[in-house]
């Protein structure tokens, strides 16, 4: 007998339709799936570059921000605390100067003059340090057109350098007794900033412009607390250069010196104030060489001793150095 055939199994035509949309979905799934995978793993790599991108940033140091034209208003709010920190500092108040000079660069940020007198202020209140680092951030700041704020930057530079020359350690040179008075102690100051070994220390010099061609040098002095300091025994002497087309420099003429503070004790450990006016060439000199301001050393005694010196350029410290004594007579 012939073996039965089997019949193939057939299925319905609805039946093969749902297996054939079955098999597109999962397949158009699959796709689905792959592409979030990949779109996953770009996001991944994106995602990785931008942290490296960030950290890298992070990393990098900020450039100091060029200053922006203020408003009228901000300016000239910052330009009356500026005459009222001026005001503070008539009076001996260096504190209260600071905080007006600080509200003045709040007003109109990253000024060279305005950073340059907080500086000073600083120093004036023996806050070495804080000094020092708004020295760095004004010769940071990107060149200024301004000639004028070009001209604090350069002043910056080179307290920088007075810094940094004061407190190089002594090389075989220095050692000998031959250097100039007033390095004596110059680099070894205590925390009001007055030499040790000396009773009194000039602790801030400025030179300002009242007018254009006009200069006057502001001298803040600050005694030590353990003396109580006769003012009559106290002298000062400022002397300003000049130097020709040739490089001759010479001495200027300099007008009498008026304390700003007053009265004048250092009582409590505050700081006196005093000033003295350099008066410019005449503009007809007659046969001789026209000259250009070129520096100034003041020097401070108290009972005819040598207490401390500065000048700008340091240079005049070697030309023209101060003598270790001098009659005490109260300017």
């Amino acid at each position: 007998m012939a073996p039965t055939a089997t019949p193939p199994n057939l299925r319905p035509p609805a039946e093969r339709t749902f297996v054939v949309a079955a098999i597109v979905l999962g397949a158009f799934a699959l796709v689905q799936v792959i592409a979030a995978v990949l779109v996953l793993a770009a996001k991944l790599d994106l995602d990785e570059i931008g942290r490296r991108l960030a950290a890298r940033n992070a990393a990098a140091p900020a450039a100091p921000a060029a200053p922006v034209a203020p408003d009228a208003a901000s300016a000239q709010k910052a330009n009356s605390l500026m005459a009222e920190a001026d005001e503070f500092r008539a009076k001996g108040n260096f504190r209260g100067a600071l905080e007006a000079v600080t509200e003045a660069d709040r007003l109109v940020p990253n000024r060279p003059g305005i950073l340059l007198q907080m500086a000073s202020d600083q120093a004036s209140l023996g806050a070495t340090a804080e000094a020092t680092a708004l020295l760095k951030r004004i010769v940071a700041l990107p060149a200024p057109a301004d000639p004028a704020e070009a001209g604090f930057v350069a002043q910056a530079r080179a307290a920088l350098a007075q810094i940094s020359n004061a407190d190089a350690p002594p090389t075989t040179a220095d050692a000998p007794p031959t250097v100039t008075p007033d390095k004596a102690g110059a680099g070894v100051r205590d925390e009001v900033g007055i030499p040790i070994g000396s009773v009194m220390g000039i602790v801030s010099v400025q030179l300002v412009e009242p007018k254009p061609g006009q200069k006057s040098l502001r001298v803040a002095t600050k005694a030590s607390t353990e003396e109580k300091i006769d003012p009559m025994k106290f002298s000062a002497t400022v002397d300003f250069y000049e130097q020709d087309d040739s490089g001759q420099i010479q001495h200027a003429d300099a007008r009498q010196t008026e304390w700003m503070s007053r009265p004048v004790n250092w009582a409590k450990g505050e700081p006196e104030l005093f000033q003295t006016a350099y008066q410019p060439p005449a503009a007809d000199r007659g046969d001789l060489p026209p000259v250009q301001y070129h520096g100034y050393v003041v020097a401070i005694y108290y009972n005819g001793e040598l207490q401390d010196s500065r000048a700008e350029p340091v240079s005049l410290l070697e030309q023209f150095p101060p003598p270790l004594t001098k009659s005490a007579v109260s300017e």
